[in-house]
């Protein structure tokens, strides 16, 4: 028999959010009184979408980062008599940050579903948690 093993993340415990947003959590959820399937389906929305939502804006950042620094090293005052000044300026920015946002939008909905599974609750809206008026 054979087993198949593929990777998941592109990080590993190394990484600050693999080891708080998986390990920790996993190990934290098996010491709560839960069902075995609830425990599974939240240890399931942490490596299945959680961690992988979070690292995506850990990469924008990290990414970011680089460029700006990068952009920042590479940067030569015009001369007095240059007519052009070419301004640092880091690629597809904005985009990367609209990502950046979306990602972490949807990380926030998902740990609704999260919250919802250890507590019973019937949350719909992510905003519902933070006053809930079901409550």
């Amino acid at each position: 028999m054979k087993i198949t093993v593929s990777k998941t993340l592109d990080h590993g415990t190394g990484n600050p959010i693999v080891a708080r947003l998986t390990l920790q959590i996993f190990a934290i959820l098996d010491r709560c009184n839960i069902t075995k399937e609830t425990r599974d389906s939240i240890k399931d929305m942490y490596m299945n979408s959680l961690a992988k939502k979070l690292l995506r804006c850990w990469e924008i950042r990290e990414g970011y980062g680089i460029e700006l620094t990068k952009q920042m090293g590479s940067y030569k005052p015009p001369g007095s008599q240059s007519p052009v000044v070419d301004v640092p300026h880091v690629m597809r920015l904005e985009e990367e940050w609209h990502n950046f946002l979306y990602e972490a939008k949807n990380f926030v909905r998902d740990a609704l579903t999260v919250f919802n599974r250890l507590y019973g609750t019937d949350f719909v809206e992510a905003s519902e948690y933070c006053w809930p008026q079901k409550g």
